[in-house]
């Protein structure tokens, strides 16, 4: 009789401590969201924003895109990539490393676009003469991220699932190190 009223006081015990955490949660959880929702205000419609300065560029993510990120659950979009992106330059510039690194913008290599605009976006990306490159890219619904290094002509490519560079993206590549770059220099190595 005591083992069955220790075990239900437990049960019981488990129960509540559950209930209360999955609402501590909850609560934590809308709080975060609270947080980011904008307050309107009568005097803010009639403010004019200053226009933004250096890296600091107005981001604009929907609930959707802040739920994902948040759980950590969905795969990412490309608006989370580009904060990405935008966040590390903003690190880069304030570590005084701007002119070693470049972030390309995910959109711009998209695989959705055409080869030749691609390569306009490349040729216009690697113009600002930086010496590393980071590159990330969506192949369907994986992303994966190319370093490249201009001066030691290599690239490093990053893929969890361990699939080769896309042949269109490595074309890109190619074609802008073979034809830009250099043509004596040899194609990249990934």
């Amino acid at each position: 009789m005591t083992e069955e009223i220790t075990k239900k006081v437990r049960q019981d015990l488990r129960e509540e401590i559950r209930a209360e955490v999955r609402a501590e949660f909850q609560m934590l959880y809308q709080q975060q969201f609270q947080s980011m929702r904008p307050v309107s205000s009568p005097i803010e419609e009639h403010v004019i924003p200053p226009p933004p300065t250096g890296s600091e560029v107005p981001i604009y993510l929907n609930s959707q895109d802040v739920r994902e990120l948040a759980s950590g659950t969905q795969e990412l979009n490309i608006s989370i990539i580009q904060l990405w992106t935008m966040y590390m330059s903003g690190v880069s510039n304030k570590l005084g490393r701007c002119d070693d690194y470049g972030f390309i913008d995910p959109q711009s290599i998209h695989e959705s676009n055409d080869f030749d605009q691609i390569n306009m976006n490349l040729i216009r990306s690697f113009g600002r003469g930086k010496k590393i490159y980071f590159l990330p890219y969506i192949s369907g619904r994986h992303w994966q991220l190319l370093v490249m290094s201009m001066q030691d002509n290599y690239a490093l490519w990053f893929c969890s699932l361990h699939r080769p560079p896309p042949t269109q993206l490595r074309q890109a590549i190619d074609w802008f190190v073979f034809v830009v770059v250099d043509i004596t220099k040899t194609d990249l190595q990934f």
